[in-house]
């Protein structure tokens, strides 16, 4: 194989002739759409950090409301259970209280049947002491006299010697 110049040099101008025309045509523009491409990209990624960030700041947002929101219903509920026990104790409170009037009703009722109970035995007594007083001296009283024997009667009635 001899080496051809000429053949040699026809075959480097047509390389360069290629590489001319490859580079203008073809070189150029693949390497602008691939700069372009590359820019695409980059606002895309770009953009989808920058909604990423919006969406963290988004969720932490709503995460702080849903705290909020919890702690909220964990003060009502706690509200609602001091006034729940507040009416609980109100409730017993006035209970006792009508107990304890009610108590106090029924024994001023009884003292006071008592003491008419009393006042009545007494004046029965004071019947009693006279006519038996009476049949005993088998006399007659005047009504001074009666009226003084009564009183007697009705005033010794509580003492102890008088009822022995």
């Amino acid at each position: 194989m001899l080496f051809n110049v000429p053949t040699a040099i026809f075959q480097l101008v047509n390389v360069a002739i290629l590489f001319f025309f490859m580079k203008r045509f073809f070189f150029r523009p693949l390497s602008e759409f691939l700069k372009k491409r590359e820019d695409t990209i980059r606002s895309r990624f770009a953009e989808a950090e920058k909604r990423l960030k919006e969406a963290e700041a988004i969720y932490e947002r709503y995460r702080e409301k849903i705290e909020k929101a919890g702690q909220e219903a964990r003060e009502i509920i706690e509200a609602a259970s001091n006034q729940a026990k507040a009416i609980k104790e109100e409730a017993e409170r006035e209970a006792r209280e009508r107990a304890r009037v009610l108590v106090e009703r029924a024994r001023d009722e009884i003292e006071s049947e008592k003491m008419k109970a009393l006042a009545e035995l007494k004046s029965k007594v004071a019947e009693l002491s006279i006519k038996v007083a009476s049949k005993i001296i088998e006399e007659k009283l005047t009504l001074q006299e009666h009226h003084h024997l009564i009183k007697t009667a009705i005033d010794r009635l509580g003492e102890e010697k008088w009822l022995q």
